[in-house]
């Protein structure tokens, strides 16, 4: 699951942060394999929005 918390547009420029959950299935029980967050950095041309660059980073816990 992905959920956009920020985005922030200058102009060609954005930057977003987006936070990741991910479960896994274990015999019917849904069970927590990670959370994180994508911080991205978009540039637009004349084809639309891309991502420029992107850091996922891993919750500790």
């Amino acid at each position: 699951m992905v959920s956009t918390i920020s985005a922030e547009i200058d102009g060609d420029n954005a930057t977003s942060t987006a936070s990741w959950l991910l479960l896994r299935d274990t015999n019917g029980i849904p069970s927590l394999v990670g959370v994180g967050q994508y911080r991205d950095r978009l540039r637009r041309d004349a084809n639309g929005w891309r991502i420029a660059s992107r850091v996922i980073t891993r919750d500790q816990g």
